[in-house]
């Protein structure tokens, strides 16, 4: 009888040790499951997955020890991925286009229609775009329709580029005289017409980045050449940026007054204005006057003539327009033929 008690309580000991080891295991494995189950309603946890992307695209899976460390992590990825962007922006040099004039000219190929070629280039996105002026040559006599010629360009232009583009206006685009400044109106110089003692003044100057623009315009160096050399003077003297870009219709080597200034004194001029670039550290001196695009570089200063775009056949081989990049430290200009293929490069400074 009494071993019969014994093995009832030795029996009763094993269920009771088995139940306890039962209910440890369950336990234990209860908190397992919690400790690595995934948060979804955002980290608010002690012991959390942190899934995100990294700036770089790829998919990163990092343990977590509590959700402050998480935040950290996630907060350090989010400036790794800032800084990244800015100085993707900041490697990124700025650019400006160049292209001449002759906008306005009868085609006898249809591939080489010109409102096609802008629309090309625009697709490019390089940048805001000078035109080096002679964009309509009212020289030729055909007056009769200057709104509507100039009303026509104005549109190509503005369909293309929007609001960032400027004009260099030359000779010919004035040639009509107040009817043609009447007809081109707010479109002088960006959208900028500056008035002085109730006269327009053709030349025009403005920032972009870390460059200063001058726009020379038409007749800075005819019978008024002096007052426009000091106003020449006096914005290069005051110039704060890096870099220097001088745009005129008229190329520096070919002004001419038919009045005041001939001879010796065109030559003294002439001078004189490259001596200014020299003084002030000029960069480049673009001009639009010239049918076929050059390139010269003089006591420092590159010239280039970037040559009439309109007049330009789709299958020439030349450059059609010129685009330029540039930072605080070097610019480089770059040739484009009408295929928008890069087929020249030119180390500016």
């Amino acid at each position: 009888m009494k071993l019969i008690q014994k093995l009832n309580v030795i029996f009763l000991g094993v269920i009771i040790l088995s139940v306890f080891f039962v209910g440890g295991i369950f336990y234990c494995t209860s908190q397992d499951n919690q400790k690595f189950s995934r948060i979804k309603d955002g980290i608010n946890d002690e012991n959390v997955f942190a899934y995100k992307q990294n700036f770089s695209g790829k998919i990163n899976l990092k343990i977590i020890d509590n959700a402050e460390a998480a935040e950290k992590e996630l907060n350090k990825e989010e400036s790794i991925t800032k800084i990244s962007n800015v100085e993707d922006s900041i490697s990124k040099k700025e650019s400006l286009v160049f292209i001449g004039g002759a906008l306005d000219v009868e085609v006898k190929n249809e591939d080489d229609v010109i409102e096609s070629r802008l629309a090309d280039i625009a697709k490019l996105d390089f940048g805001p775009v000078i035109f080096a002026g002679g964009l309509i040559d009212f020289e030729d006599g055909k007056t009769e329709i200057i709104s509507e010629r100039i009303l026509r360009i104005k549109d190509l232009l503005s369909s293309n580029f929007e609001n960032e583009f400027s004009i260099t206006f030359g000779n010919p685009d004035i040639a009509c005289g107040e009817k043609c400044i009447e007809s081109w109106n707010e479109i002088f110089f960006g959208k900028k017409t500056e008035i002085k003692k109730g006269e327009l003044l053709f030349f025009h100057s403005f920032e972009y980045e870390s460059a200063k623009i001058l726009l020379l315009g038409p007749k800075f160096f005819g019978d008024d050449w002096e007052n426009n050399l000091s106003w020449l003077d006096n914005e290069l003297l005051n110039n704060k940026k890096e870099n220097t870009i001088v745009v005129s219709y008229t190329s520096i080597n070919d002004f001419e007054s038919k009045k005041k200034c001939k001879g010796e004194c065109f030559v003294e001029v002439k001078n004189k204005v490259k001596d200014l670039f020299i003084k002030y550290n000029v960069d480049l001196v673009v001009s639009g006057d010239q049918g076929n695009f050059s390139n010269q570089k003089e006591g420092g200063v590159s010239y280039f003539s970037v040559g009439d775009f309109g007049n330009m056949s789709v299958n020439e081989k030349g450059v059609s327009f010129l685009k330029i990049d540039f930072d605080e430290k070097e610019m480089t200009l770059f040739g484009y033929n009408n295929k928008q293929e890069k087929i020249s490069e030119f180390k500016i400074k």
